[in-house]
């Protein structure tokens, strides 16, 4: 009972604070933001899925088809629908995702953990306190407030991803076909913000494809398939060329994969080139030939963007805190930017410390764990191929609070005993281990990008 009581008082407390945060900044509508809205609009106004109102009769000349979606574009119409064009109402329904978001990671690590026998430190490790700790550590994360704040998609995906990621763990154990046909709804509308996911997806139907329980594994793919398909013949037949969902993914694989490609979305002139000689409908098969030109001419230069990507995404210098909200707000830059690089290093080392020592554990044989933590992994493997921005590490940050929970609470009990348990001792050598993985990524990232560290220094102390 008293749990309980502590869990909804946090899960208040998110809500509030995530309304205050978003009503207080008032963050103004930029770049993707403005597209995401522009097509929502438009569709409540009948004039179809475009981002320009002037190509209504002619959406294939609208850039609406280079946006990820469509999912958080109808999620928007939906809102405009009902409560009208109010980007207030929206942020009232991003702090309900996000309240629903913790929610699901505190089920999750109880899930999780309670299936799972933990080690005994002195004392049984308590399920309830790691899930608690898990929603503490992501709620305190100052990148997804400020990403909460705005109307971009990842509040929605965030949602749908650990949603989905919980609803496939019952699904898993109960191993019943409604409850998979509910996991693949699931997963059929998170494919609709982000593809993204569809790997998972894959792991997901893993369990079944071994046991050859086909229908099973159809039903895992039955929503993906739809929804995801069904928004793809549609743009297929519209634009009269094969295309997977949108255009953003062809985009992507050029930009990210070029011959001095920073591995990030700076273009290079090569690149600038190509876009403005085609349509981005036609880039699918170019970009594949350009990459695959790239790899067999220069193997080194393409291995070394790979290492890039890589490094980026692993680095511990990447905070937020450049947003164009926080210009001429040089105090609240400043403590945005240090407390988004602590949050940033807790996270990447404590998370990947507590999953890597989860993993080793011998007793880590049911399904659903290696489900989970076969999804943790995936995230960087579905992003590094494409290209790599600090918010495409977003959708690791709620898989890696769970483990960043688990590692706390490890250690929080093994001091009791000055850290002299076997297990213990076992945590410690990974933490040092991924802490030399990620400082070595961090220096590689830090030599690539000097010059846009040294100028994002300039910029931020000029204001100052």
């Amino acid at each position: 009972m008293k749990t309980k009581k502590y869990l909804i008082l946090l899960l208040l407390g998110i809500f509030v604070s995530s309304l205050a945060f978003s009503f207080y900044y008032k963050i103004k509508l930029r770049v993707d933001a403005q597209a995401y809205n522009s097509i929502a609009w438009n569709l409540v106004q009948g004039n179809g899925y475009v981002e320009d109102k002037s190509n209504a009769f002619t959406p294939q000349k609208d850039e609406a088809i280079l946006r990820v979606g469509p999912g958080y574009e109808f999620f928007l119409a939906g809102i405009y629908t009902f409560f009208g064009h109010r980007i207030w109402v929206v942020w009232i329904f991003h702090a309900l995702l996000r309240v629903l978001t913790c929610f699901f990671l505190y089920k999750i690590s109880l899930f999780l953990f309670s299936e799972v026998r933990l080690p005994t430190v002195g004392s049984p490790i308590s399920a309830t306190k790691i899930s608690l700790v898990a929603v503490a550590v992501y709620v305190l994360i100052p990148d997804l407030l400020i990403v909460n704040g705005m109307v971009l998609a990842e509040t929605l995906f965030l949602a749908l991803l650990v949603g989905s990621l919980y609803v496939s763990l019952q699904a898993l154990q109960t191993s019943r076909y409604a409850d998979i046909a509910y996991a693949s709804l699931w997963w059929g509308l998170a494919a609709l913000v982000r593809p993204t996911v569809l790997p998972v997806v894959v792991l997901f139907a893993v369990p079944y494809i071994k046991s050859l329980d086909y229908k099973k594994v159809l039903l895992v793919f039955l929503f993906p398939v739809l929804l995801v398909g069904g928004w793809s013949v549609r743009n297929s037949l519209l634009y009269e060329k094969p295309l997977f969902t949108t255009t953003a993914g062809s985009f992507a694989l050029l930009v990210g994969n070029s011959p001095g490609a920073t591995g990030g979305y700076d273009k290079t002139p090569d690149v600038q080139s190509i876009l403005r000689m085609h349509h981005s409908v036609d880039m699918g098969p170019i970009a594949l030939n350009w990459v695959m030109r790239f790899m067999v001419t220069d193997p080194v230069g393409f291995l070394e963007v790979q290492i890039k990507k890589v490094s980026t995404y692993f680095s511990l210098v990447r905070p937020t805190g450049f947003w164009f909200y926080l210009i001429n707000r040089p105090i609240e830059q400043a403590i945005t930017l240090v407390y988004s690089a602590l949050a940033t290093t807790v996270l990447l080392l404590a998370g990947i410390t507590g999953l890597f020592h989860f993993y080793a554990r011998r007793d880590i044989s049911l399904p659903y764990a290696k489900f989970f933590m076969g999804a943790a992994v995936l995230q960087p493997l579905v992003v590094v191929p494409l290209y790599v921005e600090t918010r495409y590490r977003y959708p690791l940050y709620p898989l890696l609070a769970i483990f960043t929970a688990y590692a706390i609470v490890m250690f929080w009990h093994a001091k009791k005993f000055a850290y002299r348990n076997e297990d213990t001792k076992q945590l410690i050598k990974v933490v040092f281990t991924v802490t030399g993985i990620v400082v070595i990524f961090t220096l590689i990232d830090t030599a690539y990008s000097y010059n846009l560290i040294i100028d994002r220094m300039n910029e931020f102390f000029r204001v100052l």
